[in-house]
């Protein structure tokens, strides 16, 4: 990846009303990469910074939601990971061993370097930032190459490597379904399964 900004809009079928739009800022250093994305709509902004490896693995991770009153800081050292920071109002420290495991704390952004590889199957772990009962959990993530399709987004025909991805330990309960330019392994949508009509879609403006 060159220096390279992206943007996405969440879009609802049928719907006017607009979505979350996401900018996705990619940087070049010398073992890697600094990336910013930033979500914002009518009633949240989030802030997300990672510093990540050539191989988009991630190494630093701080994470700023305002409405919820969360500011997280989350780095390596070693085989284990710390985090430390506020979590919807309450102090937190934690550590997860990260013994032979991947962390790609940018989930479907992270996965271009999967994408141009010959490998059909990743798995990787993302700690959980939503409000339910995998808030700050250190969960594994498994995304698989099931095709090629073609893809037209705003009258631009992309040739698409897609791959769905699931949660490992509940592959049963959801499925994550995204779509990568094959000639450069960038995001073009995403969508959830059983849920597609809402969907993560790149602005080709």
């Amino acid at each position: 990846l060159a220096c390279l900004s992206l943007s996405y809009s969440d879009q609802l079928a049928g719907s006017n009303q607009p979505g979350k739009q996401r900018n996705l800022n990619f940087t070049p250093l010398d073992n890697g990469y600094n990336v910013s994305l930033k979500c914002t709509s009518t009633i949240l902004e989030k802030q997300e910074i990672f510093l990540a490896d050539k191989d988009l693995t991630t190494l630093e991770w701080h994470y700023t939601e305002k409405a919820a009153n969360t500011m997280l800081a989350t780095h390596m050292d070693g085989n284990t990971l710390h985090l430390e920071g506020i979590f919807r109002n309450k102090e937190v420290h934690k550590t997860y061993d990260l013994s032979d495991k991947l962390w790609m704390q940018m989930g479907e952004f992270a996965l271009s370097t999967f994408v141009l590889s010959s490998n059909q199957e990743i798995h990787y772990f993302a700690i959980g930032t939503g409000n339910n009962r995998g808030a700050l959990e250190l969960s594994e993530f498994t995304s698989t190459k099931v095709g090629d399709e073609s893809l037209k987004v705003d009258g631009i025909t992309y040739d698409c490597v897609k791959i769905h991805t699931v949660i490992t330990k509940y592959a049963f309960i959801w499925t994550g379904i995204s779509w990568y330019e094959k000639s450069s392994g960038k995001l073009i949508q995403y969508a959830v399964k059983g849920k597609e009509e809402a969907r993560l879609v790149i602005d080709c403006n």
